[in-house]
C-alpha cells in the first residue's frame, strides 16, 4: 500500500496550525506575554507526551520566547532536543532549567546522560551526583553514575553505585547484568556469574 503524499505534509502543516491557534488566541483575547507562554506551553507539553518531538520543540521554543526564565519550559525543550538528538541544545537549555531551579533533580539526570552519551564522563559524575542528591530514590541516576565511574576505570565505584541501583529496583534485569559484567572485568568471576544468573532468572 503505497502512502500517500498528506502523509509527508503532515509535519509540515502541523507546525503551521500551532502558530495559527496562537494567532487566532492573541486575537480572539488580546493575550498578554504570560497568555501566550501558557498557550504554546500547553501545546508543547501535549506534544512531548504524544511523542511528537519536532512539534514540541517548535511550540516549546515560542514559550520561552515570551517566558525565558521558566525552568519548566526549559526542561522541557531540553527534552525535546534530548530526543530531536539536538544535544548541544538539550545541554544548554537543561543547564538553564537547572539554573533557573536548582533544585530540579531531573534535569541534572539528563544533563548526566546526554555527557555520557559523548563519553564526557567527568561531566556525567558531576551532574548524576547532583541529581542524587536531590532525588535519592532513582534508581536508574544511580545505575547510570556506576557506568560512569566504569568508564573511568573505577570499578570499585561503579560496583557501589549499581548495588544502590538494584536495592532501589532489585527487579530491573539490565542492572545485575552490568553489574556481572564489571565483576568479571575485575576478576570477580564467581560474582559475575550470580548475577548473570540473578538477570536471567528476572527475564524469564
Amino acid at each position: 500500500m503505497q502512502t500517500g503524499v498528506w502523509y509527508y505534509l503532515i509535519p509540515f502543516y502541523v507546525g503551521r496550525l500551532v502558530d495559527r491557534i496562537v494567532r487566532l488566541f492573541q486575537r480572539m483575547f488580546s493575550a498578554e506575554s504570560e497568555d501566550l507562554a501558557q498557550a504554546y506551553k500547553t501545546m508543547g507539553e501535549n506534544y512531548l507526551k504524544k511523542g511528537m518531538f519536532e512539534d514540541a520543540a517548535h511550540a516549546l521554543s515560542k514559550s520561552l520566547e515570551f517566558d525565558p526564565e521558566n525552568p519548566q519550559i526549559c526542561y522541557q525543550l531540553g527534552i525535546s532536543c534530548e530526543k530531536l538528538g539536538a544535544d548541544d541544545e538539550a545541554t544548554a537549555c537543561l543547564k538553564k532549567a537547572f539554573q533557573f531551579d536548582s533544585k530540579n533533580a531531573d534535569a541534572a539526570f539528563h544533563l548526566g546522560l546526554v555527557f555520557s552519551k559523548h563519553n564526557r564522563y567527568d561531566d556525567a559524575v558531576k551532574w548524576l551526583k547532583k541529581a542524587i542528591s536531590l532525588d535519592g530514590v532513582n534508581a536508574d541516576a544511580y545505575y547510570r553514575l556506576g557506568l560512569a565511574f566504569d568508564n573511568l576505570k573505577d570499578s570499585e565505584g561503579a560496583i557501589a553505585q549499581i548495588k544502590k541501583a538494584i536495592d532501589l529496583n532489585p527487579r530491573n534485569s539490565r542492572y545485575y547484568n552490568s553489574l556481572g559484567f564489571i565483576y568479571d572485568a575485575s576478576g570477580s568471576r564467581d560474582k559475575a556469574i550470580e548475577c548473570f544468573k540473578k538477570a536471567l532468572e528476572l527475564e524469564d
